[in-house]
């Protein structure tokens, strides 16, 4: 998921000729909690684990030398990054893998 807000924007564009500002950063992770929840019901969770797994190996090897990339698992963690990023108190350098489980 990358910027599912997006098609909204275009909608708007054509209707407007505007383009709407994205989301701010706690209506993103809001959007993306829940497409992850939808994905987790549909898949269950650990196919959810599986497929992102296999999509993050890609991402990683591509993020060596443009992020630094932070892992963190359990609820504190995800908490801890969510509150980081509404805030805007993020390290653009950065990447979080978060995971609840572990």
């Amino acid at each position: 998921m990358n910027a599912p807000w997006i098609f909204q924007q275009i909608k708007n564009y054509f209707a407007t000729g505007e383009v709407p500002p994205a989301p701010e950063p706690a209506q993103r992770w809001e959007l993306i909690k829940r497409h992850c929840q939808l994905v987790v019901q549909e898949w269950g969770a650990e196919e959810f684990q599986r497929r992102y797994g296999v999509a993050w190996r890609g991402f990683l090897e591509f993020t060596k030398s443009h992020i630094r990339v932070v892992s963190g698992r359990g609820q504190a963690a995800v908490e801890r990054v969510y509150l980081e990023t509404v805030e805007g108190r993020t390290k653009p350098d950065e990447g979080h893998i978060l995971s609840l489980w572990g």
